[in-house]
């Protein structure tokens, strides 16, 4: 009866911060193990000559990002609050109220993992929980405003979802159990099974070596072109008469850097791992040596590849 009352009863805001900023650590946590994962040594900066270690340089790197994720974490906390009161929401808090610490935990845990965990993996600009990790702020704001509300939606219900497990039995019913271990465990699949996916080695042959001529420029929009009705671009227009165009292309990242190495290395950047100088680190991540590039692949097939 007791535990009956307090499942019944409405969460406090303290409660919803809580709640959001326990699902911020989690991805944050997510994200130091996926930089572990993907640490390689020769690739990290060279500051002074000297490559800096894993807990010198790649964990510096992720708590620079701690306060920016804790303070948003409380403010999803927030409008979460708001929302869930409007749609009359009842359920058990973070804290373990109206059930067992250990029962809450692992409903939030699992709940963190399905709705956060496959999210870390993103591209840098797309991931809500690091707006401040590369610098990269429009995309973002651009994005949050469609995109928050729905994720939120989302929340909501998959926390109905684990509230239903959670008072199907209070002494934790076999079928509960069963369905809240599916559920970890395909949350951890994707957790481990997006990177993976993700960092495979692309496996292009071709029977013949065709002519072709590939230009990388950095910064000309599409309105720069005559063709787009701007000046005359002679020499390009050219090229564009005689070539491929793909009137629909999905870039890897908005930023130039990390959109350019993948495009020399057929990887996500999530992947190669080069970004944009951020502040308290001296030097930027780089290729290692032995990592193939669109440069070295032709080059060794006959092209001439200049810069």
């Amino acid at each position: 009866m007791v535990s009956s009352t307090l499942n019944s009863r409405r969460p406090s805001l303290a409660e919803h911060l809580m709640n959001g900023l326990f699902l911020t650590i989690v991805s944050w946590v997510g994200g130091v193990v996926q930089a572990v994962l993907q640490f390689e040594p020769e690739t990290w900066p060279v500051v002074h000559g000297e490559s800096d270690g894993l807990l010198d340089g790649l964990l510096r790197q992720e708590l620079l990002v701690l306060p920016y994720l804790v303070v948003f974490g409380l403010g999803l906390g927030l409008p979460s609050f708001v929302i869930l009161r409007l749609m009359g929401l009842r359920t058990a808090s973070a804290l373990g109220r109206g059930g067992s610490l250990f029962r809450s935990f692992l409903a939030y845990l699992v709940l963190a993992l399905i709705a956060f965990g496959p999210l870390s993996f993103a591209a840098p600009e797309l991931e809500p929980f690091r707006p401040l990790h590369e610098n990269r702020f429009a995309g973002v704001r651009a994005a949050w405003p469609l995109c928050g509300p729905a994720l939120l939606f989302g929340l909501v219900a998959l926390w109905r979802a684990s509230q239903a497990l959670s008072d199907w039995s209070s002494a934790w019913s076999r079928p509960a159990r069963g369905i809240l271990a599916v559920a970890a465990g395909l949350a951890l699949g994707l957790v481990v099974g997006v990177p993976l996916w993700m960092a495979r080695e692309p496996d292009v042959q071709f029977a013949t070596s065709p002519n072709l001529i590939l230009i990388l420029v950095d910064g000309l929009d599409r309105s720069l072109l005559a063709q787009e009705g701007a000046n005359p671009t002679p020499g390009l227009d050219g090229f564009i008469e005689e070539s491929v165009e793909f009137e629909r292309l999905v870039v890897a990242s908005t930023g130039a850097l990390e959109s350019t190495a993948s495009i020399m290395t057929g990887l996500y950047p999530s992947t190669h791992g080069i970004r944009c100088a951020r502040p308290g680190l001296e030097a930027m991540r780089r290729f290692a040596e032995s990592r193939p590039t669109l440069a070295g692949v032709l080059g060794g097939e006959g092209y001439d590849c200049v810069l």
